[in-house]
């Protein structure tokens, strides 16, 4: 009779578990879908160029960077930064004086390495993230001239999660497996500090970034990994 009881807690037990993964999974979800709907519908509004609005004209721009990525939190454990590889096209419009709003589409990926302390056995575990991010910022521009001008940038982005892997090196032997609990989408605040030249027909443009996740991109609740990343972008604004 004991061991039915006991039983029957257990199976309780694990109900009430699974039940609180999906309610957890559920609300995660559909905070993600807020975020990406939100942002694309301001995204939208950035690129439609309404006419009614008192906005100067749309500067895109073409910009392809390089930097440092790593993972921080609570399940951290002895991460290094990892080189990662960044581009995509962004555009702004001026509203107000020096104060520009600047959004866009970014492939921005994220990650970490791991090392093993012993070095015969050449462990190490790469974290590959790849986000499709799209940013909202606001650009000050604090000095110009005719030909040149600085400015400071600052504000969120939504990035969505298009890859998660992980990679494995032992004993000279490389595995990669699909990281399913770490395709959640992420929301950073960013700050940059940037100037453009004026060369011919457009402006060349010199941008050093650095993004900081505000939530876990974990899916399990227990889990909490975030990303930050440091990017030296290069490009040019038509």
């Amino acid at each position: 009779m004991n061991s039915k009881v006991v039983k029957y807690f257990q199976q309780v037990v694990t109900f009430y578990h699974r039940k609180k993964m999906f309610l957890f999974r559920a609300k995660v979800q559909a905070r993600e879908k807020v975020r990406v709907l939100s942002f694309f519908l301001i995204f939208l509004f950035l690129f439609s160029g309404v006419s009614g609005l008192a906005f100067s004209r749309i500067r895109p721009a073409l910009r392809f960077g390089v930097g440092r990525a790593d993972l921080f939190g609570a399940d951290c454990y002895r991460l290094e930064w990892k080189t990662v590889l960044s581009g995509g096209l962004t555009a702004e419009i001026n509203v107000w004086k020096k104060l520009n709003l600047e959004s866009g589409v970014l492939f921005m990926p994220g990650g970490a390495i791991y090392r093993s302390e012993d070095e015969e056995t050449g462990y190490q575990e790469t974290v590959s993230l790849d986000y499709l991010a799209i940013p909202l910022l606001a650009k000050f521009h604090f000095w110009q001239n005719k030909n040149l001008a600085a400015y400071l940038a600052a504000g969120p982005a939504v990035l969505l999660n298009v890859g998660a892997r992980l990679e494995v090196i032992s004993a000279g032997q490389k595995y990669s497996v699909k990281l399913d609990n770490l395709q959640g989408q992420e929301l950073s605040f960013n700050l940059a500090a940037g100037a453009e030249m004026k060369t011919g027909a457009g402006f060349f443009l010199v941008e050093l970034a650095y993004s900081q996740g505000t939530n876990s991109i974990s899916r399990e609740p227990e889990e909490e990994l975030k990303n930050r990343r440091v990017f030296c972008f290069l490009g040019f604004r038509f």
